[in-house]
């Protein structure tokens, strides 16, 4: 994945350097948020084609769906990446250790779950093929001194200055305050974030017995549940339950409020024909 910035940079440089321009692809994508959008698409054409290696491009209409705009654009971003992976292939992300600590931070603000704090894993299945960021150990400092030294040219974003987005404004205002008191701060936030997710592996395990105590299997119209060994589970697991259902049926729109509704559901009488719709789906 290649933005043109450093840390792409240094790792398109990386992967060439180790696998041959020939066994590499350039993903640059012109998300058309910023005003210089174009001139880094250019510069992106240029540095691949001194490199040697195929360049694919696409722009984005980003356009919010209620989830803001850095989540929009994230969301479009990794489906371009999905739909370029073939078996086999790997995607590499330059993603390295403060992004892993403010990608903690900023979930945390905003009340995520444990999954949401397991922060950014090193690798992963990805559409058909495998994600990795073999950066995610190196801070930014040490990445910035590496490019310098193999005299690397790279985009300076200047929207990275904005703290009117919300990462930008822990990057620039909340993480420098943290790592004067502690200066080890990105690495500890990250072995936190590591240890929630291996707690969230075993709780994935047991949304999965959950699932099968609730007899959760395919029906004629979807899928379906015992209701009353469903009402008969702690509200937590209820709540467990419903997440593990939904990720399985890869449905977004579960939140902790949803909880409340499908008790609300259950509880009604059947001639009230009790209905819940999330995204295209109905419970």
């Amino acid at each position: 994945g290649y933005s043109g910035g450093l840390d792409s940079r240094l790792l398109l440089q990386a992967a060439v350097d180790f696998l041959g321009a020939d066994r590499v692809c350039a993903l640059h994508l012109n998300h058309q948020l910023q005003p210089d959008a174009d001139a880094w698409e250019l510069h992106c054409s240029n540095q691949s084609e001194k490199l040697g290696v195929e360049l694919r491009v696409a722009t984005l209409n980003v356009v919010t769906a209620g989830q803001g705009i850095e989540n929009e654009a994230l969301n479009q971003r990794y489906q371009f990446f999905r739909e370029q992976l073939s078996a086999k292939a790997v995607l590499l992300l330059g993603l390295h250790i403060d992004d892993q600590a403010e990608t903690l931070l900023y979930r945390l603000f905003r009340g995520a779950g444990l999954r949401g704090l397991s922060g950014i894993p090193e690798q992963r299945a990805e559409g058909l093929g495998q994600l990795i960021r073999p950066l995610l150990s190196k801070t930014r400092d040490e990445l910035r001194a590496s490019a310098r030294e193999a005299n690397l040219e790279w985009i300076e974003d200047s929207s990275n200055s904005d703290t009117s987005y919300d990462r930008n404004y822990i990057r620039a205002k909340v993480l420098p305050v943290i790592l004067e008191r502690w200066p080890a701060a990105r690495k500890t936030l990250a072995r936190a974030s590591s240890n929630l997710s291996a707690t969230a592996v075993l709780l994935d395990e047991y949304g999965l017995e959950l699932l099968s105590r609730c007899d959760w299997q395919p029906a004629r119209w979807g899928w379906s549940l015992d209701a009353s060994k469903f009402s008969g589970l702690s509200l937590a697991a209820q709540a467990h339950l419903l997440a593990a259902a939904f990720r399985q049926l890869n449905l977004q729109g579960f939140d902790s409020t949803y909880l409340g509704k499908v008790q609300k559901l259950l509880q009604s009488a059947e001639d009230r024909s009790p209905l819940l719709k999330i995204e295209n789906s109905e419970l």
